[in-house]
């Protein structure tokens, strides 16, 4: 993941582990997944990235909310029936 996140989205996705309980591996797929969300949405690879609201229950998972600018991106990590590990799923969104 260091590779892949790099030192400071590293420590973020630290910092979502401890929020949501989940495991370092599950929250650094989720901050991958925003990051890859903010790619195609900017073309800047390396757009900030901060937490926003805190991780909220779902039956599954829990949701995360991240931030960059004038986006918001709601991160899960979820259980799927049928599928052995949780997937991640993120969702940009621009704020007017």
């Amino acid at each position: 993941w260091a590779g892949l996140l790099g030192e400071e989205r590293g420590r973020l996705a630290t910092a979502a582990a401890a929020q949501c309980g989940e495991s370092p591996d599950a929250a650094s797929t989720r901050v991958w997944s925003a990051v890859e969300c903010l790619k195609k949405a900017t073309s800047l690879p390396i757009a900030p990235l901060v937490l926003g609201a805190g991780a909220d229950p779902h039956p599954h998972g829990r949701w995360l909310l991240l931030r960059s600018g004038r986006f918001d991106i709601a991160t899960l990590v979820a259980a799927v029936e049928g599928v052995e590990q949780p997937l991640a799923l993120a969702v940009l969104a621009e704020r007017t």
